[in-house]
């Protein structure tokens, strides 16, 4: 029944994606107000849908590999939710308008795994039109990359601690594939989501023991995730049988499938508690260790692609202290708790950043990274006279980013991206209050007008804000405070990315108008 009521509901693919596509060209040209609210992993707020704001926004630091649950609960029955996500770039990653877990018809679930490192975005809509309010949760983990899942060729997972692995399972037009899930020992729980490429929950379960989950018959591809949730240590054999066969993929150590007689099959070997902050380099060929969190700072050593460090703070541009130096937070895959990190001060930078480093000895460092303790070596080099280190950079964009409508007695924000050096690194907005009085000695002809400057990202002390010819303004503060009336509603304001080797944040201006008189 509860399938039968999604299908009810989700008025197909294209139509969902198009909706949201119409809601972010509304807001782009000013035509729809939206709220914006940062969250993070593990956070439960309330939101409201109101009179002018049929959209509201909530940005969120994801990391690549990550899995992550965005589930809306409308607290009135009228309210048929919907989710959209944007990636970095501002396109839609994912949309979803139902919940196949929910035992409540118009609850909605959003659920994927994030495919790069960056600031997403999520939409919350109501398809009715009906105001009111809601509960929005956010859940997220990282995830190990199990590969590809074949049918008839069962991987065993060796869990000791919670963590989550991730398969890529090959949908057959022609029939459905069940999905086993068989655990060793009676006291481990998990939990198992199969996920379309939309970002919707088709199968879902959770228990001990075993677990069989079906995958509906499509020409898509599914994603199946593992989490090991509690319990002692489990192997936990996932397999599927009937449909096609996904393509290989996937890497780590080497074991015996379940049966006799078997040929060797690649599984990933999950270890490492959930709430210790370990970083591994993004890339095969790993990543730089400088002496100092930037790329002014010489090249000491090389973080290799396959290990995993605990680092011991992070800088406030975003580069994580090491025992051996800095690594950018760009080009690593974080995991674990690493939002409890201590905010650490690097060295000041050279004078000279194209001086070699003066080392010439290899040391070999051990670096504490949970149990058991992991040890790499890294090599003294001197300095690449070229950018190793791969920059997100803010899209090109017109010259106008829209228009903020604050609605009288109300609240409205925009946002977008800045960058430096490379990409767009100007924005430019205008403002309107709407709703006044034409005469300003009746009720509602002044009104008050706040705007307010947040920002989300690395190197957001690079970002300057200038309201109406004043400035500059940083992230965090008010830019503009003044009463306006009819004839004063408008104005404008300039966002500016002015330094920092990488500079890459999502701005928003939340404005508010309550009435004088």
């Amino acid at each position: 029944m509860k399938l039968q009521s999604m299908l009810q509901r989700n008025r197909g693919r294209l139509l969902l994606r198009a909706f949201f596509v119409l809601l972010i060209a509304s807001i782009g040209v000013g035509l729809v107000s939206a709220q914006f609210t940062a969250l993070g992993y593990g956070d439960q707020i309330t939101g409201s849908f109101v009179e002018g704001t049929p959209l509201n926004l909530y940005g969120f630091q994801g990391n690549a590999g990550d899995f992550v649950v965005a589930q809306v609960i409308p607290l009135d029955p009228s309210i048929e939710p919907s989710i959209g996500m944007l990636n970095g770039r501002q396109e839609i990653a994912a949309s979803s308008s139902a919940d196949i877990t929910s035992e409540e018809a118009n609850d909605t679930t959003l659920a994927t795994v994030l495919s790069e490192s960056a600031i997403y975005t999520l939409l919350i809509g109501t398809e009715t039109g009906a105001l009111g309010d809601y509960v929005i949760r956010l859940q997220g983990q990282p995830t190990v990359d199990g590969g590809a899942l074949t049918p008839n060729s069962p991987v065993d997972l060796g869990f000791e601690t919670p963590a989550a692995v991730a398969f890529e399972l090959a949908g057959d037009p022609g029939a459905a594939i069940n999905v086993s899930v068989d655990l060793s020992t009676t006291s481990g729980l998990v939990r198992v989501y199969i996920l379309n490429s939309s970002g919707q929950i088709v199968a879902a379960g959770s228990g001990g023991g075993s677990l069989d989950l079906t995958a509906p018959a499509s020409d898509g591809t599914y994603t199946v995730v593992v989490v090991f949730v509690s319990g002692d240590a489990t192997t936990v054999t996932v397999g599927a049988s009937g449909g096609a066969a996904a393509a290989s993929g996937g890497g780590g150590v080497t074991v015996q499938p379940s049966g006799s007689g078997g040929a060797p099959v690649t599984t990933p070997e999950v270890s490492g508690g959930s709430g210790v902050c370990t970083i591994t380099p993004a890339n095969a060929g790993g990543a730089n260790i400088r002496s100092g969190p930037g790329e002014t700072f010489p090249i000491v050593g090389s973080f290799a692609g396959g290990q995993q460090l605990q680092p011991n703070g992070i800088t406030a541009n975003g580069w994580y202290q090491i025992s051996a130096g800095f690594v950018f937070s760009g080009v690593v895959v974080s995991s674990g708790n690493c939002q409890g990190l201590p905010l650490v001060q690097g060295p000041a930078a050279p004078q000279q950043p194209g001086q070699p480093a003066q080392p010439t000895a290899t040391p070999t460092a051990t670096v504490q990274a949970g149990q058991p303790t992991a040890t790499y070596t890294y090599t003294v080099a001197a300095p690449s006279a070229t950018n190793t280190v791969p920059v997100a950079t803010a899209p090109p964009d017109s010259a106008s980013n829209g228009v903020l409508r604050v609605p009288l007695d109300g609240t409205a924000s925009i946002t977008d991206f800045v960058s430096y050096p490379g990409g767009d690194f100007e924005d430019r907005i205008s403002y309107d209050v709407t709703g006044l009085n034409p005469n300003v000695a009746f009720s509602g002809g002044q009104a008050t007008l706040t705007l307010v400057a947040s920002c989300f990202g690395t190197g957001t002390q690079n970002i300057q804000f200038y309201a109406d010819g004043q400035g500059p303004y940083s992230c965090g503060q008010t830019i503009l405070t003044r009463v306006v009336n009819n004839d004063s509603r408008t104005g404008g304001a300039r966002i500016v990315a002015v330094a920092g080797p990488n500079t890459y944040v999502q701005w928003v201006i939340t404005g508010s108008a309550p009435r004088v008189n």
